[in-house]
Formats: structure tokens, C-alpha cells, sequence
């Protein structure tokens, strides 16, 4: 049986829109998020070895919070951290993402779901997923052992 979940808002952030670029909307369904956290860029413990998508590790309130730059995920492989930044920490509803912090680069606002029109240029939580690399979660090797 499938249940069709409903949800009473979306919370409608921004990653890009450098010179050579125009921004592009990501979508959050309200249940999806935990919370959005300003965070400094010095409490960011780096993790080596990982993929360049994972900005490293952020504790808060007691959790150990793994810090993803969406920028970086959709292809901006320079893209850089400012001083401070917009977390968008997921939720249990996200299920494998659970607890994973996004970087945004703006939050632009939170709509009622009735208020809500999808353009095919947003990027739903489910395309997101779908575009995160498999080994984002594996530590690479410094060296090749051939």
C-alpha cells in the first residue's frame, strides 16, 4: 500500500549564481528539514580523504553533523566555503540522508504547499539524491597500490 504523503510547506533555497551561472532553486518539503543553521566556517572539522562534496564535519547540539556543499555535488568542483553559511540539516523523513547538513547559498523563502508551483529547473530532494555521487560516504586512498 502506498501512502501519499502531503506536506504543508516548502522551503525554497539557492546554490550558484556565479558569473558564468544563474542560480538554481532547490526544494525542500518541510518535513525533510530539521533545522537551518548559520554556521561559521572555522567550526567545520575537515575530514581528508573524502570526496570534495563533504566539507567535513559540524558538532551540534551534542550531534556530529556531516556538512555536504551542494555547489560541489552539482558540478562547481571549486566551489568555496564564505566565513559563514546556510546548513539545511535533514531529518528522519529523508531517510539515507538523515542528519546530513546541505550548504545552500541563500535561503529565499518558505511557502505553503498551496502557494507551490514546481519549474522544471527546480531541483527536488529526490534529484538530489539521485545526483550524489556513491562514493561520497567511502574514504578514498591517498595512493594508488598497483
Amino acid at each position: 500500500m502506498n501512502a501519499v504523503t502531503t506536506y504543508n510547506r516548502y522551503i525554497l533555497t539557492a546554490i550558484g549564481g556565479s558569473k558564468d551561472q544563474k542560480n538554481q532553486i532547490v526544494v525542500f518539503p518541510d518535513a525533510f528539514v530539521s533545522s537551518i543553521i548559520v554556521v561559521d566556517r572555522s567550526s567545520i572539522m575537515a575530514v581528508p580523504f573524502y570526496d570534495r562534496a563533504i566539507a567535513g564535519l559540524l558538532h551540534h547540539q551534542g550531534s556530529i553533523i556531516p556538512i555536504v556543499i551542494l555547489r560541489r555535488v552539482f558540478g562547481e568542483l571549486s566551489a568555496m566555503l564564505s566565513e559563514t553559511f546556510s546548513v539545511v540539516h535533514l531529518s528522519a523523513v529523508a531517510g539515507g540522508l538523515e542528519g546530513v547538513g546541505v550548504v545552500v547559498d541563500q535561503v529565499l523563502s518558505s511557502i505553503p504547499a498551496g502557494q507551490y508551483k514546481a519549474a522544471p529547473d527546480h531541483i527536488t530532494v529526490e534529484a538530489l539524491v539521485a545526483k550524489l555521487p556513491l562514493q561520497l560516504w567511502q574514504p578514498q586512498r591517498w595512493h594508488s597500490y598497483s
